[in-house]
């Protein structure tokens, strides 16, 4: 059975809303608009999961990615 991996990006109430963009859009690939209405999820329902491509250790290495830009994320799979 294969697993799907995500990355969950928690609101912190201190990221800015540019950097959230831009880390999307240059770490996960997210075209803008996509990037934004992320954003906004994060924003208003407090979390938001972005699809990790394959393995556990890529979704842990993005993960690390975006808290290095300031965000503060979870990993899980289904």
């Amino acid at each position: 059975m294969s697993r799907e991996w995500f990355v969950r990006i928690h609101n912190d109430e201190i990221t800015s809303a540019l950097v959230v963009i831009d880390a999307l859009h240059r770490l996960c690939g997210l075209p803008w608009p996509n990037a934004i209405d992320l954003t906004r999820r994060v924003h208003w329902g407090r979390s938001a999961d972005v699809p990790a491509p394959g393995s556990q250790a890529e979704a842990e290495n993005l993960a690390v990615s975006l808290q290095r830009c300031g965000l503060r994320t979870t990993v899980w799979c289904r």
